[in-house]
């Protein structure tokens, strides 16, 4: 299991596995920690996207970034890529960009799928822009219907889930608190495993065996 750091430099003092957004680092002004452990680079799309709307950040930016500190802080183990959480505070923030790009959506599943198909694009972006970075796919949805969809879509992608070392699992932080939603959850999560597909859960506050 990862650890949220709220400090960059705990990654040269702490012998812990650590998960760091990508704004936190960004603030850094003085020489980079070099890691002790293997760690995760988070997009911090939750916020961003909540308070934007859309990504304001370029691709060409936060590739440039990730290689950069897998370079000079060392252990990275996995980057997320920009991807688009699902929400309703997100999709809320969003909605204008929807319309904007495809018109007036009726039914909220259409918005998920939107940002499904989003969340693959950036990984697709980003792999070809910054390609020794080891990009970490994030599966996205509200429901386990949704999270299954979305893993076809990888496929359809030409995307092997199961040939990362991690895959995200999104939009869990609203899910964690409900027993009969984890139940739920878990059942999508050891049938991924069971397809070899090793899971991250952002926001997860109970355990499984399948995630790290």
């Amino acid at each position: 299991m990862h650890i949220s750091s709220p400090e960059p430099s705990w990654l040269a003092t702490q012998d812990f596995p650590q998960l760091v957004t990508r704004a936190r680092l960004a603030r850094l002004v003085r020489k980079l920690p070099r890691a002790r452990r293997g760690w995760i680079l988070d997009s911090d799309a939750y916020q961003h996207l909540q308070r934007n709307g859309t990504w304001v950040i370029p691709a060409e930016q936060y590739a440039a970034e990730a290689d950069r500190w897998m370079r000079r802080i060392g252990r990275l183990k996995a980057a997320a890529v920009q991807d688009w959480p699902t929400e309703d505070e997100v999709l809320a923030a969003t909605e204008s960009r929807i319309i904007a790009l495809r018109g007036p959506v009726r039914f909220l599943p259409d918005y998920v799928r939107a940002h499904q198909e989003w969340t693959i694009e950036s990984y697709l972006r980003l792999r070809s822009l910054a390609p020794r970075v080891p990009w970490m796919p994030v599966l996205q949805g509200r429901t386990s219907g949704e999270y299954l969809r979305h893993r076809q879509m990888w496929a359809e992608a030409g995307v092997d889930l199961a040939a990362h070392s991690l895959v995200g699992m999104g939009s869990l932080c609203k899910r964690s608190g409900s027993m009969l939603s984890f139940f739920q959850m878990t059942l999508v999560i050891e049938e991924l495993a069971r397809d070899g597909i090793r899971l991250h859960g952002f926001g997860l506050l109970l355990p499984n065996q399948h995630l790290s």
